[in-house]
């Protein structure tokens, strides 16, 4: 059976040079809800071959998914929102940004932080304490909107 592949350089004749310039993130979400987030940089191609998608990193890594289990895939602007305190050792990330569904915090150490996620009109929508260096925070229930996470190690914007 014949088989595609697809590198990013015909990628950019697909979709348009200038369009995908601007973006620097590809989202893989499943039917399962699960979001995975690649930053472009890092990746040197899919390849799309027996029903399945496979995404190859330039560091030799790849993951597979089952073609039928993809809801889409997305290329979009920004992977990640960093914060970093004046002490380096309290580094805290967010993805996907803009967010759809569930909204991943990690940190690169582990102890309690207390975050909140606080409305354009400053209304503190979500208020809960991390308390391992990954978290999952659901924000299906916000609506759509400009919103900021608020902890001590400082604030981040996201987009919903």
């Amino acid at each position: 059976m014949n088989y595609k592949k697809i590198t990013f350089g015909v990628l950019l004749c697909c979709f348009g040079i200038q369009a995908i310039l601007s973006q620097t993130a590809l989202f893989v979400k499943v039917k399962s809800g699960a979001n995975t987030p690649y930053n472009l940089t890092t990746l040197k191609s899919l390849t799309f071959e027996d029903g399945k998608v496979k995404v190859n990193k330039k560091d030799a890594s790849f993951s597979t998914f089952v073609r039928t289990d993809i809801q889409h895939l997305t290329f979009a602007e920004n992977i990640t929102t960093e914060l970093v305190s004046q002490n380096t050792k309290n580094k805290l990330r967010i993805y996907p940004n803009p967010v759809v569904d569930i909204l991943n915090i990690e940190l690169e150490s582990t102890f309690p932080l207390q975050i909140e996620i606080v409305s354009i009109d400053a209304r503190v929508v979500l208020s809960t304490i991390l308390l391992s260096n990954k978290s999952s925070i659901s924000v299906t229930s916000l609506p759509k909107g400009l919103y900021l996470l608020r902890s001590s190690i400082g604030t981040a914007k996201f987009i919903k």
